[in-house]
């Protein structure tokens, strides 16, 4: 009976042991589950952003247009040249074992060192897969569409992580990655509206300043972030380093002295990873300074880059670029310095509102206080050396005027610091949105923000997609027969006034060119009459000894000229008599000792 009791006791004990690990069991499936949802929603909010950017930027750029990424590019004018020969040289020039640095195949045969130009030498490398398979044009029309994509993206992961709240960092994703400057830069440069490395820069000090993140992980990937920007842009970068210890200076001045202490050490660490990143710059930086006193040469002055400053209008009223009273006011942007490009500081009178309240209200607080202070210097900063209202110079000299005396500042153009006038702007805002308020607070300011960015969404019809130049001669099956492979041509129109940028990479590089668009006429080309004379269209009484003599000196074999080259150039060229064959819509003139003697 005893052990009988014992055996009953035993099931029962067994039966409770039975039911714990069931409800273990039960327990740990349900943490799964709640795992696997939340690692669901972390994808999606990780992810999620960047679909919603491109969709605002196909509809934007590509939707209403009639697009195609490989027989159309994004609005062709002279700064895209530059950009797709680009993309299509350094792969190209690694793959040939040749020096990508330096190149033959523009301005032959001195050629040009392309550290002294916009070549964008990390995102050729980034899209040389997309440059194999599809072609050099459907790689820049793609970084266009992703620019303002990546950008926001970058700018949501940056508020996101200081504030955790979804809304908040999707709408200053936006303000920045779709601003006024964005949309101006758009226009045709690339290495100035790719900017996504600039808000993950902060997201890193940020983490390692509050010790989220171990100190080499943050010197080993500011240090790279900060090399990729140098190669998309170095003005960028110049400005970037500056304008983030202003900010730093700005943050220590109101800060207590534990905050001062993290604040400086952080910094160390990105004074660290600044150099470490000049370390994996090395082969760049040597032939940047090989190439010095050449570019030096070749650079506009300092004070060139005075006209490309911000009208104190420009942040008030809208230009061409923008949707909502782009026509209201034509005359008075027509007096803007620079260009549609250049031209991309428009807040509107919302923003400028919602910034003065926020500040206003939360003026004790450190974050929006040295916020506030470093938007107002930037704004500062973007108007240049002198103040420039409605067009015209006031006899008021502005702090950037120092700036002009410095090296690597000298060269940067004001206008462009409108995008740290963004990127403070968002910041401030998404902090802003993600403070702890009301519901119906909460809605109203979301719905002003929104409002606010209304009133600086695009005027899409300033983006067209232009059929993609294709002549008949520069077809690769066709070109070798007019143009032996190797040989040096001459292509009219010249330089930044047609598309021989585009004809070399569509031609598989199969031939050099004594002309070019790089951003600069080298000294030796520029100085030459018969270079002004393919520019200006001019006259010249000795036009044909000229010619000859530049064809000599630069092994010149070909030149050639399209339908849409002067009457005037075309005139001279045909009084040669020199042997020609016309492919489709091209001319084709030998260039023959006959001919040099």
């Amino acid at each position: 009976m005893k052990n009988l009791c014992q055996q009953l006791n035993q099931l029962k004990d067994n039966k409770l042991l039975i039911c714990k690990h069931i409800q273990l069991k039960k327990i740990v499936s349900n943490l799964k589950k709640q795992y696997k949802q939340h690692k669901l929603l972390r994808t999606l909010v990780l992810f999620s952003p960047v679909l919603i950017y491109l969709i605002f930027s196909v509809v934007f750029f590509a939707l209403k247009h009639n697009f195609s990424l490989t027989h159309s590019i994004f609005t062709l004018s002279g700064d895209p040249e530059i950009f797709i020969w680009s993309f299509n040289w350094w792969p190209f020039a690694i793959a040939h074992h040749l020096n990508p640095f330096l190149t033959k195949y523009l301005w032959y045969p001195n050629g040009f060192n392309l550290t002294w130009a916009t070549s964008i030498p990390i995102l050729a490398l980034l899209f040389s897969p997309v440059t194999y398979f599809f072609g050099a044009i459907a790689s820049f029309n793609l970084m266009a569409l992703l620019a303002p994509v990546l950008s926001a993206a970058s700018m949501f992961y940056l508020v996101y992580v200081i504030t955790r709240k979804y809304p908040p960092s999707l709408l200053a994703g936006y303000i920045f990655g779709f601003s006024s400057y964005e949309f101006g830069q758009l226009l045709g440069h690339t290495q100035l509206y790719v900017t996504f490395c600039i808000p993950l820069l902060i997201m890193l000090f940020i983490l390692r300043y509050q010790e989220k993140m171990k100190r080499y992980v943050f010197i080993l990937l500011s240090a790279l972030l900060l090399a990729v920007q140098f190669g998309i842009s170095t003005e960028i970068f110049a400005t970037f380093i500056t304008f983030s210890f202003i900010g730093i200076l700005i943050f220590l001045s109101f800060s207590d002295k534990k905050t001062r202490i993290l604040i400086l050490k952080t910094t160390l660490d990105f004074g660290y990873s600044l150099v470490l990143s000049l370390i994996i710059l090395s082969p760049f930086l040597y032939y940047l300074l090989k190439g010095y006193k050449v570019a030096s040469n070749n650079s506009p002055k300092p004070s060139a880059f005075a006209y490309y400053s911000t009208d104190l209008l420009n942040f008030i009223i809208p230009t061409p670029i923008t949707t909502l009273g782009h026509s209201l006011f034509v005359k008075t942007t027509a007096k803007f310095a620079g260009n549609f490009a250049e031209e991309g500081a428009y807040l509107g009178i919302s923003f400028i509102l919602i910034f003065l309240y926020i500040s206003i209200k939360n003026r004790k607080k450190l974050v929006y206080k040295s916020l506030a202070i470093l938007f107002i210097f930037l704004v500062i900063a973007a108007m240049g050396p002198i103040l420039l209202i409605d067009g015209k110079t006031e006899n008021l000299t502005l702090p950037w005027n120092i700036a002009e005396h410095l090296p690597l500042l000298s060269s940067a153009i004001p206008d462009r610091f409108s995008m740290y006038v963004f990127l403070v702007l968002s910041l401030i805002i998404g902090l802003w949105l993600s403070i702890k308020t009301s519901t119906r607070n909460y809605l109203i300011k979301l719905l002003v923000v929104i409002v606010a960015i209304v009133f600086i969404l695009p005027n899409t019809s300033m983006y067209f997609w232009q059929p993609t130049p294709k002549p008949k001669l520069f077809q690769p099956n066709l070109v070798s027969r007019y143009i032996p492979r190797g040989s040096n041509v001459i292509i009219l129109p010249y330089g930044y006034l047609g598309n021989s940028m585009l004809y070399q990479p569509e031609s598989r590089m199969d031939f050099t060119q004594s002309g070019g668009y790089i951003g600069s006429t080298p000294i030796n080309f520029a100085q030459n009459p018969l270079i002004n004379s393919f520019y200006n269209s001019a006259l010249l009484t000795n036009f044909k000894p000229l010619l000859i003599n530049f064809c000599k000196q630069n092994k010149v074999t070909r030149i050639i000229y399209r339908p849409d080259t002067s009457k005037v150039l075309v005139k001279e060229l045909k009084s040669l008599n020199w042997k020609s064959i016309s492919v489709g819509k091209s001319v084709v003139i030998y260039v023959t000792k006959k001919e040099l003697s």
